[in-house]
This record gives C-alpha cells, structure tokens and sequence, in this order.
C-alpha cells in the first residue's frame, strides 16, 4: 500500500489517470500544472495514462504503489563528490533520456 506520485517536469499541463483495477477510488483523468505533482493511493501495480500537453504524445506505463514518478525534463539530478583521501575515485553516470537514449559519462 502506498501513494503513487506523478511529478510534471514538462514545460505545461499533464493530464493523468492511475487505475483502480481491484480497488476503490476513481480512475478519471486530472490535470498537473506544470512543475507541480500530485498523488494517488493505491494497493496494487496500475495502468498510468499521461497525455502531454508540451508535445502532444501519451505515455502508458505500468506503475508501482510507494514509488514517483518524473514526466519530462532533464531528470538528471546534480551530485557533488567530496574526496579526503588521495586514491583516485572513479564515477559512472547513467541518464536515459525521455527519447530513450543513454548519455554515460565515466
């Protein structure tokens, strides 16, 4: 049992419907306003409907109670490493981007 969040990382709206299979609740469509999210309780794997109003496509995707989810975007998120040692470190960054493509930087 958990939330599923949906966060709107696009330049405008999103429109969303998460599922009810086998529970309560509805499963009609709300509005997220660009860089805003929302939430949905659910006890089990559901259908994610995602129609974006920045290009126009639809995303369906299975999604998981207790997880978040990022519509668009640049998702990569910033890390800062801090070394007190001498030892040389080594550091792999994997980014799959919403085309699909995987930029790897070592």
């Amino acid at each position: 049992m958990g939330n599923i969040t949906i966060v709107n990382n696009t330049t405008d709206k999103i429109t969303v419907s998460i599922g009810d299979t086998g529970e309560s609740g509805g499963a009609g469509f709300y509005e997220i306003a660009s860089k805003c999210s929302d939430a949905w309780k659910r006890n089990l794997l559901q259908v994610c409907y995602v129609l974006r109003a920045d290009n126009g496509k639809t995303e369906v995707f299975v999604s998981e109670p207790g997880k978040t989810y990022q519509i668009g975007g640049n998702t990569m998120n910033e890390v800062t490493i801090v070394s007190n040692t001498k030892e040389k470190i080594t550091v792999s960054i994997t980014n799959t981007g919403e085309n699909g493509w995987t930029t790897r930087i070592v």
